[in-house]
């Protein structure tokens, strides 16, 4: 195979993606605590500037919401390592979803039939997109500048939205952040794919000796088979 071409491994098979689907809506859920947790303190009145962040850094509920982000991030990498991105990624839309309730909690308010509203139809709208991405596909040869240049296109294109969300009027500034911010995260999602995968610019180094002991995991499907994985690692 020429140098530097990229070519998607054949996706895993049901028990590991049931895997994946299970990790990517736990990590959701720990993504929504902590975006409830950091725009609780943030929205706190204080100091604007350096000294707010200051005084975010000493609220041990900052910490605990930085926590549940490191946690969810790994959570999602694992379901990348078990699932294909056209699953797992999808599901990230549930941070909304479980948002929703928790803020309203900690608000303590009701939410109301029209946020529920929204809420049912992201769900809607994410069933029916898992139904219509297919979640099996034979291998896909991709040249490397082709990956290259499609990081660089995303990335630039989230500066600019950040970017623009300095001059935006106030009410669409978060779309303009949001969307960015999304640009990222799907990006990161998708290298780490990539490299999880073991695709071939990620094939020399520790990752390579990482490759090869994903090879080797055979992904509990049952109760008995996780305690049975569990003692064996």
């Amino acid at each position: 195979m020429p140098e530097g071409i990229v070519v998607a491994p054949p996706l895993p098979g049901g028990a590991a993606i049931g895997w994946a689907v299970g990790l990517a809506v736990v990590s959701t859920g720990c993504y929504a605590t902590s975006a409830v947790l950091q725009e609780r303190e943030a929205a706190r009145p204080g100091p604007e500037g350096a000294a707010r962040l200051l005084r975010l850094l000493r609220r041990p509920m900052w910490w605990v919401a930085v926590t549940a982000t490191v946690v969810a991030a790994g959570l999602h990498v694992a379901a990348l390592a078990l699932g294909p991105l056209s699953t797992v990624q999808p599901l990230g839309v549930l941070t909304l979803v479980f948002a929703l309730p928790l803020g309203a909690r900690w608000a303590g308010r009701v939410v109301s039939r029209r946020e529920w509203g929204a809420a049912g139809l992201v769900v809607i709208g994410l069933i029916a997109l898992l139904i219509v991405v297919p979640q099996r596909a034979p291998p896909v040869v991709v040249g490397l500048p082709t990956v290259v240049a499609t990081a660089a296109v995303l990335g630039g294109a989230a500066a600019g939205l950040f970017g623009l969300a300095v001059v935006l009027p106030e009410r669409v500034v978060a779309v303009g952040q949001a969307a960015g911010a999304a640009i990222c995260f799907g990006l990161a999602s998708g290298m780490a794919r990539l490299a999880l995968t073991g695709a071939a610019p990620f094939r020399s180094g520790p990752w390579s000796r990482c490759w090869a002991r994903r090879q080797a995991w055979r992904w509990p499907s049952s109760p008995t088979a996780v305690a049975d994985w569990v003692r064996h690692w």
